[in-house]
């Protein structure tokens, strides 16, 4: 009987973070239908082990996956020539590192400061523009202002970005007001928001601000909550995983590859930092946030209600007003989607996921699992081919 070669991966994860998690999903749906692939993940923090560096180069691992920082700060782990390298990112940022078969997959970061100029143009006049990088400054993030500061270069707009060399609140204390900030990412968007408010500048009013990445209890334990884009973190993960595959497949001579995920699936998750929202639309956010916080408990519409501080009827009522489905049938999708995500990045049993999301009748479970995907856990867990599958993450 012939056994499939077992293909040995080490991941190496930036952070532990909400793009990090959903491009692990991505990765593990394609990668948990190759029943020959066996994936050990290292965050970065962790990824200069002893040994970690030898492995590679005697071989141990047949691919390896790493973003383009790291690679260019330790090209060591590009080094072997038999080893597939997938690289997340820019490759000219780390292509002289690498000796042999690769490909790299990029989320399209100039398309997400494309969007996020649209976005807040389309929120009315503005004196202002401007976009704010993290503290330590990548490729990614130069691309995102770019791609800013070009989008409103071509609506005769000007754009300012910070580039710390002067101190954040006297920079933001000169924006002519009104004006529209971009982030490049949540957390950047949640210093800017802390220095807002000790700048007694108001938000939206003053700065209506935008993030990335829609870290979800990030941008709702602010106030007000932040408006984030948010990203193809999934795909890239799922793209990533079928690069890797096409290396493995590929003979000797195959040409090396580079491929692009484009964002063009990225959406605004809209909050208060950039719109006002009204009562009812406050109270649905804020549930919503804390049935995502406590997706793992045993909550129920009371407790929801509870902690909305208003009667169960009008906290239903207006749940079926806007979104057009119940707090009860708000909760059960919240946990079936983080259930998927766990069947797909963890291997512990069915049932013993389903057990830590205090899912206890498998029947039921089973049931209401087949109707919102259209399969069995097990069917979605075995994945489905090279395609990713047409539910949203």
């Amino acid at each position: 009987m012939h056994y499939p070669k077992i293909r040995n991966i080490l991941l190496f994860v930036w952070e532990r973070d909400v793009s990090a998690r959903e491009f692990l999903a991505g990765f593990a749906h394609y990668s948990n239908s190759r029943q020959s692939w066996s994936v050990r993940i290292l965050y970065a923090a962790d990824a200069l082990l002893p040994g970690t560096a030898q492995d590679i180069a005697a071989g141990r691992y047949d691919g390896v996956v790493l973003t383009d920082t790291f690679l260019a700060a330790h090209p060591e782990f590009g080094s072997n020539p038999a080893t597939a390298v997938a690289v997340i990112g820019d490759i000219n940022v780390c292509r002289r590192h690498l000796c042999g078969k690769f490909a790299s997959v990029n989320i399209d970061n100039q398309e997400i400061g494309r969007i996020g100029a649209r976005y807040l143009s389309s929120l009315g006049t503005f004196n202002s523009y401007a976009f704010v990088p993290p503290v330590h400054s990548e490729a990614w993030d130069c691309a995102r202002a770019e791609g800013f500061r070009r989008n409103l270069a071509a609506s005769k707009a000007v754009c300012a970005i910070y580039d710390r060399t002067t101190p954040l609140d006297t920079w933001l204390t000169a924006l002519p007001k009104p004006a529209a900030l971009m982030a490049a990412c949540d957390y950047t968007a949640v210093e800017v928001m802390a220095t807002c408010t000790r700048l007694s500048l108001r938000i939206p009013q003053d700065i209506s601000i935008l993030g990335v990445d829609d870290d979800e209890l990030l941008c709702e334990s602010v106030r007000p909550p932040l408006t984030s884009i948010r990203p193809e973190h999934f795909a890239s993960g799922f793209q990533v995983a079928r690069a890797l595959n096409g290396l493995f497949n590929s003979g000797r001579g195959i040409p090396r590859r580079t491929k692009t995920v484009l964002c063009s699936g990225a959406k605004v998750i809209e909050r208060e930092s950039t719109h006002f929202l009204s009562p009812a639309l406050h109270l649905i956010r804020t549930a919503t946030a804390y049935i995502t916080a406590n997706v793992c408990e045993q909550i129920d519409v009371a407790d929801v209600a509870r902690h909305l501080g208003v009667s169960r009827r009008l906290a239903d009522l207006r749940f079926r007003e806007y979104c057009k489905k119940s707090i009860h049938e708000t909760i059960i999708e919240t946990k079936l989607k983080e259930l998927a995500t766990r069947l797909l990045i963890s291997n512990r049993s069915i049932g013993s996921v389903a057990a830590a999301m205090n899912f206890h009748d498998l029947s039921y479970l089973g049931r209401l699992f087949r109707s919102r995907y259209g399969m069995t856990m097990s069917e979605w867990r075995a994945g489905n081919g090279e395609e990713l599958h047409s539910i949203s993450f």
